[in-house]
């Protein structure tokens, strides 16, 4: 009995030693899994924040890269602006250049036109002139003409004149 008494004994110190190293045991697992569980929150605070910069850092590099793609297409759309007007101005400098020419052209046309007229009206007032000064000395020997017919008949009339007042006297 004695033996059975130790034995039990020994028995329950061992099994309260066992009981106490179990409790040790489990207050070293609660704590190592409080630190582990710490251990995972702080990783996962630590992914989360990187997820969040990764996604941050992505979404400015989509920012950054949407407002470069829109202000490619700005000035895409500026140079295409731009190559029109440069079109527009060709085609008109094209319209211009055609219509200078069409007009020296024509200049040239009236030009011409206008000397023949010049010359012709110079020849016909050098034709009139001619006649003009032809006129003059044709009017003039008319006049010499008449002058002269006109003082043979005084001369005669006074001829006559003269010969009744001697036949009256």
């Amino acid at each position: 009995r004695d033996i059975e008494k130790a034995k039990n004994d020994t028995l329950q110190k061992t099994v309260t030693s066992l009981a106490l190293d179990v409790e040790k045991a489990d207050g070293v697992i609660a704590m190592q899994q409080q630190k582990h569980e710490r251990d995972i929150k702080k990783r996962d605070d630590l992914v989360d924040k990187a997820r969040e910069a990764k996604r941050r850092k992505q979404s400015e590099a989509s920012e950054d890269s949407r407002k470069h793609s829109e202000e490619m297409k700005r000035t895409i759309e500026e140079l295409k602006r731009y190559k029109l007007i440069a079109k527009e101005a060709t085609i008109n400098k094209e319209k211009a250049e055609k219509e200078t020419e069409k007009m020296r052209k024509e200049n040239d046309d009236i030009k011409e036109k206008w000397e023949a007229l010049i010359a012709s009206h110079r020849d016909e007032l050098k034709q009139e002139k001619e006649l003009t000064d032809k006129a003059k000395l044709e009017g003039k020997a008319a006049l010499r003409a008449k002058e002269k017919e006109y003082s043979d008949v005084m001369e005669k009339n006074a001829e006559r004149e003269k010969k009744r007042r001697d036949e009256v006297k």
